[in-house]
């Protein structure tokens, strides 16, 4: 009796009515339809769940300030990890290593920023496909590949123009090249292996 009555008073609370007996006679039987109190109580906790986690959204949208939007974040979190990245692999380039270091910062800094530029163009791909800003908050798979395959198209046709016609820069002996196009493999890996440990930290930093 207590159960049934915690039960009947939680569904008040959200707006839910008092559980009644109905018994419906067919035949020779009856039957009875009463609502078991821990299925209600199990109702009302999923809606108050679910409002909770509307209003965290919406608080999120309702961030004010430049650093509340994701794509804030994203440039934010792709610089860091790719900024490391760029100089780990600093000596599998030519030239870049015997360069002074100040040349070697700048250089990998620049390149930082070209990652940053590729993470925002796959994040925006990403979000017209969902046709949302803030599909990054509750990812999918589908989602997460699609941002990293936009990631390593880029990053291929790049590192083939870089390395080619344009000339701006060549690899060391010692970079393990992709057969056909000759993309680096290290340049490869930044982009199959940092985009969904970003994807990671942005939603962590927005929930």
């Amino acid at each position: 009796m207590w159960s049934r009555a915690c039960g009947a008073q939680a569904l008040r609370t959200v707006g839910y009515d008092e559980p009644r007996h109905d018994t419906q006679t067919r035949g020779m039987g009856s039957r009875d339809t009463t609502a078991h109190p821990r299925s209600l109580i199990r109702q009302v906790q999923h809606h108050r769940a679910g409002r909770r986690r509307g209003n965290r959204y919406k608080l999120m949208k309702e961030q004010s300030g430049i650093i509340g939007l994701p794509e804030s974040n994203m440039a934010i979190f792709s610089f860091l990890l790719n900024f490391v990245w760029e100089m780990w692999q600093i000596t599998f380039f030519v030239a870049i290593p015997i360069e002074p270091h100040w040349v070697g910062v700048a250089a990998c800094t620049q390149a930082t920023f070209g990652d940053v530029a590729i993470s925002l163009i796959a994040f925006w791909s990403v979000a017209a496909l969902a046709r949302s800003r803030w599909w990054i908050i509750r990812s999918s798979s589908a989602q997460v590949v699609s941002f990293v395959a936009v990631g390593v198209v880029i990053t291929i046709m790049l590192e083939a123009l870089a390395t080619g016609p344009l000339e701006r820069w060549s690899y060391t002996p010692s970079m393990p090249t992709l057969p056909i196009t000759g993309t680096g493999i290290l340049p490869l890996f930044q982009w199959i292996l940092l985009p969904p440990l970003t994807i990671w930290f942005v939603r962590r930093q927005l929930t």
